[in-house]
């Protein structure tokens, strides 16, 4: 299992086993990377990165090698989420660019071979998740 950890006020991505054994450090640095997400092969794992105050999606090996920015440095990115072959990553864009108010984010998905970015939902206030048959589902919606 992959989980979030605070380490000198960044947070940081650790592995360990489900019996809480083994528990290893994946991400390092100065930024801070949350919001982890395996795909389901188990093959890489999805994240976000927080480069001087730009969240960014990355995907990584599950052993932390191999780390692949997928969208740009500055494109307040939240929430990846995989789509079930594993070849698209479903995302949100920010929506705590005007705390504490929350403002409207977008769905978008991004090819992992190529990096292509389509908008799947504008202007929504929910977050991704995408079903068996590669429908994008919004959920957990929230008000303002």
């Amino acid at each position: 299992m992959i989980y979030e950890s605070v380490i000198e006020g960044k947070e940081q991505l650790f592995a360990m086993d489900l019996d809480g054994s083994n528990s290893i450090q994946l991400t390092h640095g100065p930024d801070g990377h949350e919001d982890p997400a395996w795909s389901p092969d188990g093959q890489k794992v999805a994240l976000v990165s927080d480069e001087n105050d730009f969240q960014a999606i990355y995907v990584m090996n599950p052993d932390g090698t191999g780390m692949s920015r997928l969208t740009d440095k500055d494109s307040h990115t939240i929430h990846p989420n995989w789509s079930p072959d594993s070849k698209k990553i479903i995302y949100c864009s920010s929506d705590d660019l005007h705390p504490p108010k929350k403002n409207p984010s977008e769905i978008y998905s991004v090819d992992i071979e190529t990096k292509n970015i389509s908008t799947c939902q504008p202007k929504t206030r929910k977050m991704p998740i995408c079903s068996s048959n590669h429908i994008v589902l919004a959920s957990l919606a929230y008000s303002l």
